[in-house]
């Protein structure tokens, strides 16, 4: 521990203690001036009293009573001194006592048994004053103003301390609070980031699906007609020798599978024509086609017959907002189809997403977390999301989304 930590933590002990320090002195040195010379019962009351007054200020938090038993002690102890003044005429002692007294009343007792207290130490305090010594009425008022004067001081003292304490406490709440929210705030951060490579990931497995489909019909359709045209023409040769008529019916059989094979595979070449210049259109068939599996919703998907290639940054949004607005519909709209729509208008992407669901054109919307999360994810691109009623019932959703952002944005988006 440094020299500079155990000096702070000596002064701050001093605040805090002050008070008591300060009636612990006092009661000190008044207990030294009322020190009996000789009688040997007195010097034992007084050391009595002393001790029991220094056990009032030193004994440690741990070992504190409750503070109904701290009342009773300091009920005892003004007992003990009362008695030692009617009995051994130790007046000065108990006078000085009652000022120690009250400051440790106020110091220490709850609000309610401190008046309490305070009021029958000063009073009992009083009537034996006007019983043994008999003095002047403005004198008792000076004494008992001294004595409320003492309490009122203290208990000001007192509460400060508490202000300070609670100030102090309600500061280290504040700084736990607030380190729990930068610890949130990281950790949301850190799942903002995974939720993105998800989307990556997830745009990468739609594509890889997409060409396992095609790969598939590939072999199925194509595979088994090249494999019937080489059966044929291994036995053309055979066929010739045994019958030329049966060969002339086996070379237009196999005609006919290869004009079927090429048939087919201009088809898929068709297909990956048009979802071959953008993976983003074949994550966004992918994820439709998922989604109604799922849901067992309907869901019909067009798209321009010609599509531009697009940037990953668009296909990312494109595909997030897709997915938030399909979850929705299943979750509030209550549809029993929905219709996707993909188009490009000049230098922009116009996605639709239509629904016949329970809105209409009376209900109040209330964007949430998602369509929010959505509007945000079209701004960031400088593109524009609308939502709007549509006859007799069901909502439509419009994302325009120009072809081409700025790269601050891109970056935005990625990040």
């Amino acid at each position: 521990m440094s020299f500079k930590h155990m000096m702070n933590k000596g002064v701050s002990f001093l605040k805090q203690r002050f008070g008591y320090i300060f009636l612990n002195l006092i009661s000190i040195y008044l207990f030294i001036e009322t020190m009996p010379e000789a009688a040997t019962i007195p010097f034992l009351l007084w050391s009595i009293l002393f001790v029991g007054f220094m056990a009032m200020f030193w004994v440690p938090k741990k070992r504190r009573w409750t503070p109904m038993k701290r009342n009773i002690y300091i009920l005892v102890l003004w007992g003990l001194a009362i008695f030692s003044w009617t009995a051994f005429e130790m007046r000065e002692t108990t006078v000085s006592m009652v000022y120690i007294l009250i400051g440790v009343i106020a110091l220490t007792l709850p609000r309610n048994a401190s008046y309490v207290t305070a009021a029958v130490v000063i009073l009992t305090y009083l009537i034996i004053d006007l019983t043994t010594e008999p003095g002047s009425l403005e004198s008792i008022l000076l004494v008992a103003s001294n004595y409320i004067g003492i309490f009122v001081m203290m208990w000001a003292f007192r509460i400060k301390n508490e202000a300070t304490a609670l100030s102090k406490l309600h500061y280290q709440q504040l700084s736990i609070v607030h380190a729990e929210l930068e610890q949130a705030h990281v950790e949301l951060q850190e799942a903002h980031l995974k939720l993105e490579e998800a989307t990556v990931d997830s745009l990468r497995f739609a594509v890889l699906e997409e060409r396992s489909r095609i790969a598939r019909d590939i072999h199925d359709s194509i595979g088994h007609g090249l494999t019937s045209v080489i059966v044929q023409l291994q036995a053309l040769p055979y066929v010739i020798k045994a019958n030329s008529d049966e060969a002339d019916a086996t070379v237009r059989s196999v005609l006919e599978v290869a004009r079927n094979c090429l048939k087919d595979v201009r088809k898929v070449v068709h297909e990956m024509a048009e979802d071959g210049t953008d993976s983003g259109i074949i994550a966004l068939k992918s994820l439709v086609k998922q989604v109604q599996e799922q849901s067992g919703l309907p869901i019909k998907f067009t798209s321009s017959s010609t599509l531009t290639l697009w940037e990953h940054y668009l296909s990312e949004a494109l595909y997030r907002i897709l997915q938030e607005a399909l979850t929705n519909v299943i979750r509030h709209a209550e549809a029993s189809r929905v219709l996707v729509s993909i188009q490009e208008v000049d230098t922009d992407i116009v996605m639709t997403i239509s629904d016949d669901g329970k809105f209409n054109a009376q209900d109040i919307v209330r964007p949430g977390f998602g369509m929010n999360g959505m509007k945000t994810r079209c701004e960031r691109l400088q593109g524009t999301f609308e939502f709007h009623p549509i006859y007799p019932h069901g909502m439509m959703l419009t994302i325009r989304l120009p072809l081409r952002s700025n790269v601050t944005e891109r970056e935005n988006m990625s990040g």
